[in-house]
């Protein structure tokens, strides 16, 4: 299955952090799929890309996107310990 390849959760980043003018709601749902993605065993390495960009994101003007990104921190917060990613505290 596609989305079991550790790529295919960089495809969702790009999507969701890298592609400004794509639609909003195709953002969003690759957000949605990200969040179910980390509460899974993704590779370290892939953690900290996906950390990095969705960090990003809480700023992004669409309202939604911002919300999913926060969904996303907060799953990642909860699957890994919030003392795993003290970044996601400083504002």
């Amino acid at each position: 299955q596609v989305s079991q390849k550790p790529d295919f959760n960089l495809y969702l980043v790009q999507i969701f952090a890298n592609m400004p003018k794509a639609d909003e709601i195709v953002r969003q749902r690759a957000g949605l799929l990200l969040k179910n993605a980390v509460n899974r065993d993704i590779p370290q390495d892939i953690l900290e890309y996906v950390k990095a960009a969705v960090l990003q994101m809480v700023q992004d003007p669409a309202r939604s996107l911002r919300h999913t990104a926060g969904s996303v921190i907060t799953t990642i917060c909860q699957r890994h310990g919030v003392s795993s990613w003290l970044a996601a505290l400083e504002g």
